[in-house]
């Protein structure tokens, strides 16, 4: 037996699968292992700006007083819009924050009103529905005295909390999809 040929073949077998292992690791797993990095990365950076763009959204600003402040608002918001594939949520975001100023700059009654709240009825018992008139007031059992005007103001805050969550609840969404 020629020892000298089995060592060659054997060192010649071990060198082909080492090229070929390391052909493999080169064409297969490491981008593999990049898209892996990518999305792990995307994660964790949507989670953060995520996370802090929720907390100042369903506190209407109050969690960092951007509340009066529109561009520390967008400060806070533009990591988050930079992670956001979604155009329509990209709107609703900056319209939200857009609304949320307005509404704290110049309060309630200079806002447009919510869908319907100037056409506000009365539903009767019977199932009869009659328009609220302009000036319409209710005064309640603890003394306060509701006009239409705040009805609608409180329709119009109450739907920017329905959009607040609607928000929030997407962007969690996106981030469990990553």
């Amino acid at each position: 037996m020629n020892w000298w040929g089995l060592a060659a073949a054997v060192l010649s077998g071990t060198a082909l699968a080492a090229v070929l292992g390391k052909l493999l690791d080169l064409l297969w797993l490491e981008p593999m292992r990049a898209r892996s990095e990518q999305r792990r990365w995307l994660r964790e950076a949507r989670l953060g700006a995520f996370c802090k763009l929720s907390e100042e959204v369903l506190s209407f600003g109050l969690k960092s007083a951007t509340f009066v402040d529109i561009w520390k608002f967008r400060e806070i918001s533009a990591r988050a819009e930079l992670l956001v594939d979604d155009a329509k949520l990209l709107g609703d975001i900056r319209g939200f924050i857009s609304d949320l100023y307005e509404m704290n700059a110049h309060g309630l009654t200079s806002m447009k009103a919510a869908p319907g709240s100037n056409d506000l009825e009365l539903v009767f018992p019977d199932g009869s529905r009659h328009a609220v008139p302009d000036d319409f007031a209710l005064t309640l059992s603890n003394g306060t005295t509701l006009t239409k005007a705040d009805i609608a103001n409180t329709t119009y805050f109450i739907s920017l909390e329905k959009r607040a969550d609607d928000l929030v609840a997407r962007l969690g969404a996106l981030v469990r999809s990553t």
